[in-house]
């Protein structure tokens, strides 16, 4: 494949691209570190870099794309045939973006409270809510790390459940 002329014609294309971007993806207003994240997450980094206060509530599910625009760079915006129509796809910056740092909180106090339970005694109620809350979090995006931490904790109570019964 590297011998492909097809394929090295793109490399140099993409290789080019990502030079350019490098200096012309500069947001104005805002640090380097928020400049040099993905585009969607830049955006929307930058939005609550500039307006804080939209970090309580949040601006609603998937609308950040919209008050996010006007924190582009012209050139991402370029070539983002200018529309930009994702939101941002970190974990933290998403659910901050959907529901603001109140949402984030009961995110967090619900994970307390299935922590809890799992080490409770009833491991069939147990089982039904890691189920909902797998539902819960495949219908609202496929982000990964609440599959990983239901993983961790559900691992977590099977083994010191394995520890009692020997």
């Amino acid at each position: 494949i590297l011998n492909n002329d097809y394929f090295i014609e793109q490399a140099t294309v993409k290789a080019a691209q990502t030079i350019v971007e490098s200096g012309s993806n500069v947001i104005d207003g805002v640090p380097d570190w928020i400049s040099g994240l993905e585009v969607f997450d830049s955006a929307a980094a930058a939005f609550f870099y500039i307006n804080p206060i939209h970090l309580i509530w949040g601006v609603g599910p998937n609308t950040i794309c919209i008050p996010a625009s006007l924190y582009v760079s012209d050139y991402s915006m370029l070539l983002l045939d200018g529309v930009l129509n994702s939101p941002p796809g970190t974990f933290i910056l998403y659910y901050l973006s959907r529901s603001g740092i109140i949402g984030l909180f009961l995110i967090c106090l619900m994970f307390y409270k299935l922590y809890k339970r799992l080490n409770g005694k009833n491991k069939w109620l147990s089982r039904i809510l890691i189920l909902m809350l797998i539902s819960f979090f495949y219908a609202c995006n496929s982000n990964y790390i609440p599959f990983m931490i239901l993983g961790i904790l559900n691992f977590y109570s099977e083994s010191k459940y394995i520890e009692y019964e020997c």
